[in-house]
């Protein structure tokens, strides 16, 4: 499958998306913690997702792909796999309490995985629980606890894990402890459905898709909170091959008491900046006003030279 793209309006095709499932009930017990703005209804949030597919598949005749299920029935069929699915959920379980119990325990989550639905490493996975037992002496007089530890709570924002460019799929390296797991996941169903990957954000840089727009004839990156300088450098040399990127710097908000950008309100480029055709963007003006961009220029592959000039995003664009 060849995955890349030039522009933001260029026709969709194909899209990725994850229902919201069990992991959306733990992050809403502790939304702040989850990287939720608020509360919120989670059947709410489902029709809504729910409703965008199907204008996806019904007005617009895109083909869409299914995270989950598109790794499981694979999985179910393709031994390979399936075993990098079980792999997955071996690391995101944790077992504790008396070796023995844990030895054994181990050795039964080996032993049944012929058995084991896909499914059940799948869930793992998302929920990453760690099992803790004691013993209280006794046949079977075990006090068993199961705690989720970080769920990808936030693994429906599918724009986030990767982005899309000229060359191809960048993984991303997600900036929050809380989304940290999300490209292995993501990861395996490229992998699933053969789309390569071009580079994988790595080291002390991290990058998130919504900070990636592609402009045809540019492309821009945002720099700030959820992606740093170190990532950015590494997109550079091995992640495009635009003639000319702009870097755009995290605006801090007027309406917000203070100097500093809002870690939340304009945590990606793409929260305060849109395009809706080649002719047409959509953004508050004064954020696009407020928001700095330094322009580096292609020489070479894998070369960018930034310009002495800087100008603000409303001028650029």
């Amino acid at each position: 499958m060849d995955a890349k793209i030039n522009a933001e309006w260029d026709s969709l095709r194909t899209v990725a998306i994850h229902r919201p499932g069990i992991e959306m009930f733990f992050g809403l017990l502790e939304p702040y913690a989850s990287l939720y703005e608020r509360a919120f209804s989670q059947s709410g949030a489902i029709r809504e997702h729910e409703k965008l597919e199907d204008v996806l598949k019904h007005e617009f005749g895109i083909k869409v792909v299914h995270l989950k299920n598109t790794i499981i029935s694979i999985a179910e069929e393709n031994p390979e796999i399936r075993q990098k699915l079980i792999d997955l959920g071996h690391k995101g379980i944790d077992i504790t309490g008396d070796e023995k119990d844990v030895e054994f325990a181990r050795a039964e989550i080996h032993k049944n995985e012929d058995v084991l639905d896909p499914e059940h490493f799948f869930n793992i996975v998302l929920l990453q629980p760690q099992i803790e037992m004691s013993d209280e002496g006794g046949t079977r007089m075990i006090h068993l606890h199961v705690t989720e530890r970080e769920p990808l709570a936030n693994l429906y924002f599918m724009r986030d894990q990767q982005a899309v460019t000229d060359k191809g799929i960048v993984l991303s390296r997600m900036s929050k402890p809380q989304r940290r797991r999300e490209p292995q996941i993501t990861r395996l169903l490229w992998d699933v459905i053969g789309a390569p990957i071009t580079h994988e954000v790595s080291g002390d840089g991290t990058f998130e898709g919504g900070d990636f727009i592609p402009m045809k004839d540019f492309a821009l990156i945002g720099l700030g909170d959820r992606t740093n300088r170190s990532a950015i450098r590494q997109i550079l040399q091995k992640g495009l091959d635009f003639d000319e990127v702009g870097v755009v710097h995290q605006p801090s908000h007027p309406l917000i008491p203070t100097n500093e950008p809002d870690p939340m309100v304009d945590m990606h480029l793409d929260t305060y900046f849109n395009v809706a055709s080649s002719g047409v963007v959509v953004g508050l003006e004064p954020l696009l006003r407020a928001a700095k961009v330094e322009i580096f220029h292609r020489e070479g592959p894998g070369e960018y030279k930034p310009s002495k000039d800087t100008t603000s995003l409303y001028d650029y664009v």
